[in-house]
């Protein structure tokens, strides 16, 4: 089995597990680009091969593209990772733009997941809801996205924070 590293990774430190956003949200960005061709396809039925269908077609291949290459990027570059030392969530919100959120497991105080809508239901995917000892009055919280099995990934990150401070960790 392959060994799996990241960039940050401290020597004694092991993966006990990593994740991606759940395949399934690049589905609305599909359901945009469809039905923007639909209605390529009715100026094409409407006003034949002429300047307005074939000059909105060539604008939906440009933007849709790079709309497509934007989510694609976003997807790929979004990653969760548990050690058994930290939490770290990496979410890229854009080409130039992302949010790392990291925790050492010994300042978990509780975890949660929730899993809303009839679709991320069915697929079993949803949020996984970290809450750490902080500054502020209400403490940090460390949110992961669109999680696939977040109730697997919440009782991995209970029984290794428990491992790692000796004592029980709350979970909702």
């Amino acid at each position: 089995m392959e060994q799996i590293t990241f960039e940050g990774q401290k020597p004694d430190e092991n993966i006990l597990m990593h994740g991606k956003k759940h395949p399934f949200v690049l589905s609305k960005i599909g359901l945009v680009f469809l039905a923007l061709a639909l209605l390529v396809v009715a100026l094409f039925v409407k006003f034949g091969m002429s300047t307005i269908p074939s000059i909105s077609f060539l604008l939906l291949l440009f933007i849709g593209g790079i709309v497509i290459a934007r989510q694609m990027f976003i997807y790929t570059h979004s990653i969760y990772i548990l050690t058994d030392k930290r939490i770290i969530s990496l979410d890229q919100t854009g080409f130039f733009a992302r949010r790392m959120s990291e925790s050492g497991l010994d300042k978990i105080v509780n975890v949660s997941h929730e899993i809303k809508g009839a679709i991320k239901t069915l697929l079993n995917f949803g949020n996984v809801i970290i809450q750490t000892q902080g500054s502020g009055l209400e403490g940090s919280v460390i949110k992961l996205y669109d999680i696939p099995e977040p109730d697997v990934f919440q009782q991995k990150i209970v029984s290794a924070a428990s491992e790692f401070s000796g004592g029980q960790i709350e979970v909702d």
